[in-house]
């Protein structure tokens, strides 16, 4: 398979006049790009914080609805439920969280052992659901993050990782 050079890879994949909200943090990033709004606004400011309001840390895994939700911001795919339309959820951090009291038609909590073909299918179910079909999808996955995390992101594992990435598609195809 053809893999091109780190430069000229990311070169095709990244739009110059985009910024991370929060470059080294994920959990910031995915409540921005799920609500529209920045940190300030929106209560996530990193992956792992303390809040002395609560006298509580916040962690993605054990942290009750409220740190999600104490905010006034809606996410993308409530405000698609709230025009009527059906929205999927593919492993987004927050997304078990109900929102101005709806929860997306179609959720996936975080489940790292589900193959990614088997996600693919699953969204694409979703997207082609006879009764209601979902006009709004966010999906998660952890790689190409968790190999560069590891290993660096200009590592042969994260190399390896594209490959697999660029590799995967739906069981059906």
């Amino acid at each position: 398979m053809y893999f091109p050079s780190n430069q000229t890879y990311f070169a095709m994949q990244t739009a110059g006049h985009m910024i991370s909200n929060y470059i080294t943090k994920t959990y910031p990033n995915h409540q921005s790009i799920a609500t529209g709004f920045y940190e300030e606004n929106h209560g996530i400011v990193s992956n792992h914080f303390y809040d002395p309001r609560y006298n509580q840390t916040f962690d993605i895994d054990k942290s009750p609805d409220y740190w999600w939700t104490e905010w006034p911001v809606t996410p993308v795919w409530t405000v698609n439920q709230l025009y009527g339309q059906s929205s999927g959820v593919m492993q987004w951090p927050g997304a078990h969280v109900r929102y101005r009291d709806q929860s997306p038609r179609y959720l996936q909590n975080y489940n790292h052992s589900i193959p990614w073909n088997t996600r693919i299918d699953t969204m694409i179910g979703w997207l082609t659901d006879g009764r209601a079909p979902a006009s709004c999808v966010f999906a998660y996955f952890d790689e190409p993050d968790a190999t560069s995390h590891e290993f660096g992101p200009f590592s042969t594992q994260t190399y390896t990782r594209y490959e697999d990435i660029g590799c995967t598609n739906s069981s059906e195809g």
